[in-house]
């Protein structure tokens, strides 16, 4: 079986179509499906939309809510928790990542990876607005300096699409400390420290209406993350 863990924190429009997008297959690389939205304290209709679905396909959909918002990687340690898959995908509610990734993603883990890491294609950079390239080279400024301070092994820390082992997922979430932004990286140095293979999957971005990350604010937080992580990193 492949579980398919997906959080979702005020999503009532972009999860639907999503949903309906993998609910409409009876399985993935010939393997059943469990589908985990963790609704991370939301204060629209998200919960109710997924209970609306859940009584059309109960045998495949499965909702775990968290009494309010407590981050990202809060509501993925809980999804991760709650797998019984061999195989325990990562994706985002908003459906950046096409369901077609998850068969190469699968093969690799077949093949003796622990952990696959989506890793975002370069986008071409003179048809980028000013919005999105500021984005693109704050990303990128991001991935290096997280690369140089943490010694991590990756280059692409934040793409949404991740997928791994069930037994190596549960070990990676263990007692995660990082509840936001920092989990992904911090999942990352996990695998690192517990000698798991890692293997990238090179992935592109379908687009995504509606975002609300704030650039400047959160890339300051991510920036202070990263700066924490590497302190309880020289700490420990």
């Amino acid at each position: 079986m492949i579980s398919i863990v997906i959080p979702a924190y005020n999503e009532q429009y972009r999860l639907p179509p999503f949903l309906e997008e993998l609910l409409a297959r009876d399985n993935l690389d010939s393997m059943p499906i469990e589908i985990i939205v963790v609704n991370d304290g939301s204060t629209d209709l998200t919960a109710e939309i997924v209970k609306k679905f859940q009584a059309r396909f109960s045998d495949k959909l499965k909702l775990f809510s968290l009494d309010q918002n407590r981050g990202k990687g809060a509501a993925v340690s809980l999804g991760v928790y709650h797998a019984t898959g061999d195989y325990v995908i990562m994706m985002d509610a908003d459906g950046a990542y096409s369901p077609e990734y998850i068969h190469p993603a699968i093969c690799m883990l077949k093949s003796g990876a622990d952990l696959v890491l989506g890793q975002r294609e370069k986008p071409d950079i003179t048809s980028m607005n000013p919005s999105r390239l500021f984005r693109f080279i704050l990303g990128r400024s991001f991935n290096l300096i997280t690369k140089s301070l943490l010694r991590i092994r990756a280059s692409d820390t934040q793409c949404g699409f991740k997928a791994g082992k069930n037994n190596a997922m549960k070990q990676i979430f263990d007692q995660l400390k990082e509840a936001a932004f920092g989990f992904d990286i911090e999942i990352i140095l996990r695998a690192q420290k517990f000698g798991f293979k890692i293997e990238t999957l090179s992935v592109n971005a379908r687009n995504s209406e509606g975002t609300r990350v704030k650039i400047l604010s959160s890339s300051i937080s991510m920036l202070m993350t990263v700066l924490r992580i590497k302190f309880n990193k020289e700490k420990n």
